[in-house]
């Protein structure tokens, strides 16, 4: 379906289904069929913001018919269920600038001027190229993401500088360079972990997802100090995936400790 002109008068978009009531003015959640140049694309809900003056609507809180004489603001009817920079998620696809790109990191930051807009910075690998990438975003700019395939699989054998994944299922290996997964392998202990899944997208492998959190033993830090309590300082110590992260104080070699992936941070003793 061809894009939707913006800010033309007398193109017509008709909308015909409910509209709910919405407590912003002129804001309706409308449940419908969208017909452009007569061919109809199904959604399960669209959010049409109707500040023009020629938006006509009757009845909004029953079943009623809306006719927008005025296209604007909308260059691609997509961004109606696409979605916003602040919505995306470590793990999640791309399809930016005729890239696939894999979210690998999120970082937020604040506005430091009053009115500015928080900025997201969100590092990426190419999947075609494996080049890493940067990007800056507003949380409400509009962004195109692709659905991912996942499969549950265990870590099978390395061979070489490749690692190599079993399908819980069917079996089917799935192979990645030591440079793929780099960063997945500080978190990964000998001989895998369990619910960790492949992401997929049209045949193509993307990439390693790991489970939420994971239990390491501690191999190098300095004597734990007898007596500190929960809320003493904090000190670097070592993992066994060679993992380095901050533990407090009264920890010792040969501990094993729980660490949230995503934000590398210690939770507590292993159980």
């Amino acid at each position: 379906m061809a894009g939707l002109p913006s800010g033309i008068p007398g193109i017509g978009l008709e909308i015909e289904g409910a509209v709910q009531h919405a407590p912003q003015p002129g804001r309706h959640s409308i449940r419908c069929s969208l017909k452009v140049n007569h061919r109809i694309d199904e959604r399960a809900q669209y959010h049409l913001f109707c500040t023009s003056k020629s938006a006509n609507t009757t009845c909004p809180k029953g079943p009623s018919r809306v006719l927008c004489r005025d296209i604007f603001d909308i260059f691609d009817y997509r961004n109606f269920s696409m979605p916003r920079a602040n919505e995306i998620k470590k793990g999640m696809v791309l399809n930016y600038n005729g890239k696939l790109l894999l979210v690998k990191d999120i970082d937020i930051q604040s506005p430091t001027a009053r009115g500015a807009a928080t900025l997201y910075k969100m590092r990426f690998s190419d999947v075609r190229t494996g080049l890493k990438v940067e990007e800056r975003f507003k949380g409400d700019d509009i962004v195109d993401t692709v659905t991912l395939t996942r499969r549950y699989v265990d870590f099978s054998y390395v061979d070489g500088n490749e690692y190599v994944f079993m399908d819980k299922e069917d079996y089917t290996p799935y192979t990645f360079t030591k440079d793929q997964i780099e960063e997945e392998l500080l978190f990964m202990p000998e001989g895998g972990m369990p619910d960790m899944q492949v992401l997929t997208w049209d045949g193509q492998l993307l990439a390693l997802e790991l489970p939420q959190t994971v239990d390491l033993e501690i191999v190098e830090t300095a004597p734990g100090i007898k007596g500190a309590s929960a809320s003493a300082r904090n000190k670097p110590a070592t993992l066994s995936t060679g993992l380095v992260i901050q533990v407090p104080e009264y920890l010792s070699p040969g501990e094993k400790i729980r660490i949230h992936i995503e934000e590398r941070r210690y939770m507590g003793r292993a159980d």
